[in-house]
This record gives C-alpha cells, structure tokens and sequence, in this order.
C-alpha cells in the first residue's frame, strides 16, 4: 500500500482482483466498484495485450477519456505452487510528464541541429562575404590566400599560371560627368560578364576602384592573351544607359605568367602591373605583355 506506482491484479479471466490505493488515485476508482469488473470495460485494448503471452511487458497505453495522459503497464504472470499461471500482476505508472521531457528534449536536440545547420549557412555566408566584393560579386582583396595556394600547386605540378590586370580606361570621368551610380553599374555590368566567360577554374577579383584582376590556373601566357583580347573586345560592345545615353567605354590590360614574368605570386602580379601601366603609356585600349620579370 505505500508503493507510489498503481498495482492491479487481475485472473485469468480478466477481471481485477485486487488494487492498490496508488492505483485508485492515479485512476480514480473505487475499489468497492472496480473490484470484479473486467479490465476491458476501462481499458479495452488491455486484455490482448496482458494475455497474449505468459512472459514479461511494457506498454505504453492512453488514459481513455483523458487526453494528453500516457500510462505504463508493466504485466508479469501470477503463478500458484504448481507453476500455473492463475493471474496477471500490472504495475502502472503514469508517464506523461517523462514522454514530455523526453519529447521536449527530442525537440530541443531538433532545433539544436536546426539552428547548427543554420550557423553553418551563415559562416559559410560570412566567409564568402569576406573574400567577395558586395558590388561586383568578385573576390577582393583577401584572394591572397586562393591565389597563393595556386602558384603552389602551379610550381609542384610544373604548369603555367597567367594574371591579367583589367583597368576600364576613363572611369574617373564616367564617374565625374554621371555620377557614382552609373560607374557602380558600368563595373557590376562587366564583373557579369567576365563570370559568364571565364572557366569554372579561373578566379576573379576586384582589386579596389575599377581595378580587376583575372587568374586563369594552367592557361599559357599565349591563351592568357587571347583570353584577355577576347574580354577586351567584348568590352567595348557592353553599355550603361545615363541620362538618356548609352555609356561605353574600353580597357586596357596587362598579362603576366609563371614562370615567364616571375616565380613569386607577388612578382607576377608586378609583372602585369607593370604590363598594364605601359599598356595605358601606349594609348589604352589594348592588351599587353613584358617580356620576363619586373
């Protein structure tokens, strides 16, 4: 009697036999009343389940007319001197407020990985954030650390890598005559272009103002510069419209490749500055390589 879990005995027939004063609180019943009746009369699903075996069980079953409440039936066999089976012992427990926790904690574990799988979304976010230019879409900057795991696998594996450093020719006056907004969207025109024709392979990235440099891994200084007379030919086709008028103007470029113009990361981009700056000595509009290292 001072055991917290319910204890229903039942025959063989099904009827309860005995309860104990858990069992009436947690159920609500009255002993004087329960006492003989069949258990399936409250639990009709019970007897299948107690009966269908002489071994051991568990089972979790809803408290009828009494939604949201879950109680375990623990039943084990009653057997006389001779071994027979003459009766059925059930433990009951209610269990909701464990399957709650348990389900809460399932919830809680759910949204943890939710929220971790968001996180990571978001890093990687943040990350491209970092190396892309919010403008152009293009690297930045911080495409030091790519561009130098590149020579390193150019130099292990004895390929060429070539540089092309794009300036658009007149930029400062579009900016001036237009306005910023026209500049903005002359640069984000060609950053466009220059992803839908570059290889899979091939880096870009705007290096500050209307500066772009192209890295094109395992392409020869000759295809580098076919490469970039391409682009530079097509450049001349793209157009903003300002103020009622289409906006065109042209670029120059300079290449450079390892090894040819250096054997650093560094050195080759010096190379294709260099290469550039006497591109634009020349008149502009044209594609330009120095013969070996600066």
């Amino acid at each position: 009697e001072q055991l917290q879990d319910g204890v229903l005995v039942l025959d063989m027939s099904g009827r309860i036999a005995d309860i104990n004063r858990a069992t009436q609180k947690l159920l609500g019943w009255d002993p004087k009343i329960m006492i003989g009746q069949n258990i399936d009369l409250s639990f009709p699903e019970l007897p299948k389940i107690v009966y269908s075996t002489n071994r051991p069980i568990r089972r979790e079953i809803p408290l009828p007319n009494s939604p949201g409440i879950v109680l375990e039936f623990q039943s084990s066999s009653i057997l006389n001197q001779r071994k027979d089976e003459v009766g059925k012992l059930l433990v009951i427990r209610d269990v909701t407020s464990r399957n709650r926790a348990e389900a809460d904690l399932q919830n809680a574990n759910q949204q943890l990985k939710e929220q971790l799988a968001k996180n990571k979304i978001l890093q990687k976010k943040l990350e491209q954030q970092a190396l892309h230019d919010s403008l152009t879409g293009l690297y930045n900057r911080h495409i030091d650390e790519i561009l130098h795991k590149e020579f390193s696998r150019a130099q292990r594996e004895t390929k060429p890598i070539s540089l092309a450093m794009i300036d658009i020719d007149h930029f400062k006056k579009i900016n001036d005559k237009f306005g910023h907004q026209y500049g903005d969207l002359l640069l984000k025109t060609f950053s466009q272009y220059i992803l839908s024709t570059i290889r899979e392979e091939d880096l870009a990235a705007r290096f500050g103002g209307d500066e772009i440099m192209l890295v094109f891994p395992g392409m020869t200084q000759e295809n580098a510069v076919i490469k970039a007379e391409e682009i530079r030919q097509s450049f001349m086709n793209l157009a903003v419209v300002a103020d009622q008028q289409q906006v065109t103007t042209t670029i120059t470029v300079g290449v450079a490749t390892f090894p040819q113009n250096g054997n650093t990361v560094d050195e080759v981009i010096r190379s294709a500055d260099w290469a550039l700056y006497a591109a634009k000595e020349e008149g502009r509009n044209r594609v330009k390589v120095l013969n070996g290292s600066v």
